[in-house]
């Protein structure tokens, strides 16, 4: 499929530019796209050990995985500290987020590595680049339409809290993967599936905040802990109608249909 090699180029190519963007600025919102990237191209490896026996998706991604799990550590100091921003939580935050010097440690230790980074992401594209272009439009179509039961048995019937975050990277993978669909209803589609998995990333932010002052056993907690926990509750509700919105209709059911009019 010359969409699926398009998309596979330009993830690897992203990829390799936003490593080369930390190593020469050391500016963490590039750590993030380098996460976003990552996530885009296990979606799109997934489909492809669908599609060939040979490709194994762990091991293929097994290079790039300490790269998202680097990039992660990094990136986590600076979620926190703005989630304790975004709920008025700062008077608990150095009480709770590591010591400023192991995130610099941490940083320094990326940055001499960068080079290295950027030799697996390429000696990567190398790797799958046959198996993105050997792909077909059946298999591709057929992976889709199991994703999506796999979600939307988890939708549809009776929604589990333990289960959201599982949700939402399955949400995203879809969304991941529909946008090499271009049209009206794949459009509406997304937007729908991106209002969910944001609502359910803001009611993820409040739990592991919660989480995070438990661990902390101080009574002056309590307040803030009762006020997230309350807000959970609200955004709940909030998905719950998201989910009630995403009708059997509004699924990407028509996903084979088309594909057959996409070229191969």
């Amino acid at each position: 499929m010359k969409q699926l090699i398009k998309y596979g180029n330009k993830r690897f190519r992203l990829l390799t530019f936003h490593l080369k963007e930390y190593k020469q600025h050391g500016e963490s919102e590039e750590l993030h796209r380098v996460r976003v990237e990552l996530k885009k191209i296990k979606a799109l490896f997934d489909p492809l050990a669908f599609s060939s026996k040979q490709f194994n998706s762990s091991l293929a991604y097994k290079p790039l995985k300490h790269i998202f799990k680097e990039a992660g550590h990094i990136r986590e100091w600076d979620v926190l500290r703005q989630l304790f921003k975004d709920y008025e939580l700062e008077r608990f935050e150095k009480q709770i987020i590591p010591k400023p010097e192991d995130r610099k440690q941490a940083m320094a230790e990326f940055h001499h590595k960068a080079d290295r980074h950027i030799k697996e992401a390429k000696q990567s594209h190398k790797k799958t680049r046959k198996y993105v272009a050997g792909i077909n439009k059946q298999n591709f179509g057929k992976y889709i339409s199991k994703t999506e039961e796999q979600l939307n048995k988890k939708l549809f019937q009776k929604l589990r809290q333990d289960e959201l975050h599982l949700i939402r990277k399955q949400v995203k993978e879809l969304i991941y993967l529909s946008q090499m669909i271009k049209d009206k209803t794949t459009t509406q589609k997304i937007k729908a599936y991106d209002k969910l998995q944001n609502a359910i990333g803001k009611w993820h932010d409040k739990k592991v905040l919660i989480e995070l002052l438990k661990k902390n056993k101080n009574g002056s907690y309590k307040t803030a802990i009762d006020k997230l926990k309350s807000d959970c509750t609200i955004d709940i509700k909030s998905i719950k109608a998201l989910v009630n919105e995403l009708k059997p209709s509004h699924k990407i059911a028509s996903f084979k249909k088309k594909l057959s009019k996409q070229p191969a």
